[in-house]
């Protein structure tokens, strides 16, 4: 009885490490969502230099919603200082997800990312950025 005990406490724990171990490398650094029925989301953060990003929108069912977002970059490639702007627009059905990946190959003193999602429906919006690590 208390071999089949032991066996058992060392499967669940190999399992619970298993989870953790796989999310590791992504987590979640930013996270904004409506109050009420307002249907708006705003959300501005710093973003790391090498890393890529994904933002996830997710409302309660299939909404349609629009949206855009603007990158704003300085740094340093091949020794000349450079900066701009990335502009992009958002228009689907949650959930929905799109991956940011840094603007160059520059070493970027600044990164900041700007978004603003609107849910047409008035519904509940949620807003993730997730930092998915150092892009290879």
């Amino acid at each position: 009885m208390s071999r089949r005990l032991i066996i058992t406490l060392a499967a669940v724990s190999v399992a619970s490490a298993l989870p953790t171990a796989a999310l590791a490398s992504s987590h979640v650094v930013a996270q904004v969502s409506t109050k009420l029925y307002q249907g708006t989301v705003y959300l501005s953060r710093s973003l790391s230099s090498g890393h890529s990003y994904r933002i996830d929108i997710s409302a309660p069912g299939r909404k349609p919603f629009i949206g855009g977002g603007v990158e704003h970059y300085i740094g340093v490639a091949r020794g000349r200082l450079t900066d701009g702007n990335k502009s992009f627009n958002l228009k689907a059905s949650t959930p929905y997800s799109y991956t940011v990946r840094p603007p160059s190959s520059a070493h970027l003193s600044e990164w900041i990312l700007a978004v603003d999602v609107q849910v047409r429906s008035g519904s509940h919006l949620t807003v993730k950025l997730v930092d998915l690590g150092k892009t290879k």
